[in-house]
């Protein structure tokens, strides 16, 4: 617009007072440039957020399937310190909130069932924020590598099932979801072929337990509700590693 106004002006100069000899036009003025306003973070500044939801929840999700209450409670004491990138739109603001207030309630877990409670809704929020901006996350699901015992094959297995379980419910996708459950549902952690631990009662009662939670999840259809089966499955885990005296290797 301001070049158009230069060319009138100049135009308008040459145009006028004839016999006035030559005229020193001013120099047109420099176009300000000022960055655009954005609506929306850049896709970089949106991958690098979600990564620091992802690590910190996932940290206590391995703190929770180890029964470790204590790096369970700061893991998620650090998800109310994260802020949204600049220029995120007004509609991001709630779902953020959600996932915080959430991980406030995980961060003073007394016990397994709360965290277990907590963590359900941390993961809820997660799956209700990237259903709602269609942009969830995909993992690869290659099949469980076989173990050295019979024991180290369940506990890939179990491993496989719980992480399509965690796509499922925070992708969400139905597939992954469907997947681990079915998984779950036929799984038989300490067969009575299995002669390398002695089982308590306990333990057999934590595997019978595992695949009702397995067969709740196959039928199992709104998203809180598996969000809370999940939270579920991830305590029963871990206070059966606590009784069998598993350790989760994180790596």
């Amino acid at each position: 617009m301001r070049r158009v106004f230069a060319w009138v002006a100049l135009l308008a100069a040459v145009g006028c007072g004839e016999g006035e000899g030559p005229k020193t036009l001013p120099e047109p003025a420099a176009q300000e440039t000022s960055a655009p306003e954005r609506d929306r973070p850049s896709e970089v500044e949106m991958v690098a957020s979600m990564e620091g939801h992802y690590n910190v929840v996932i940290l206590a999700h391995d703190a929770l399937l180890q029964g470790d209450l204590e790096a369970f409670r700061s893991q998620l004491a650090q998800v109310p310190e994260q802020r949204l990138p600049d220029a995120s739109p007004e509609a991001w603001l709630p779902f953020h909130e959600g996932l915080q207030a959430a991980a406030l309630g995980g961060a003073s877990a007394s016990d397994l069932d709360a965290a277990a409670t907590s963590l359900a809704q941390v993961v809820l929020a997660c799956g209700t924020c990237h259903a709602a901006l269609g942009m969830g996350p995909v993992y690869p699901s290659p099949p469980p590598d076989d173990g050295d015992t019979l024991v180290e094959n369940v506990m890939r297995e179990h491993q496989w099932a719980t992480e399509r379980l965690w796509e499922g419910v925070t992708g969400p996708r139905e597939d992954a979801w469907m997947r681990g459950a079915s998984s779950l549902a036929v799984s038989q952690t300490f067969a009575e072929a299995n002669p390398e631990l002695i089982l308590t009662d306990e333990l057999r009662l934590r595997d019978q337990e595992l695949r009702e939670i397995g067969e709740r999840a196959m039928s199992t259809t709104a998203l809180d509700q598996r969000a809370a089966v999940y939270g579920r499955l991830l305590a029963t885990c871990g206070g059966c590693h606590q009784l069998a005296g598993v350790e989760i290797d994180g790596n």
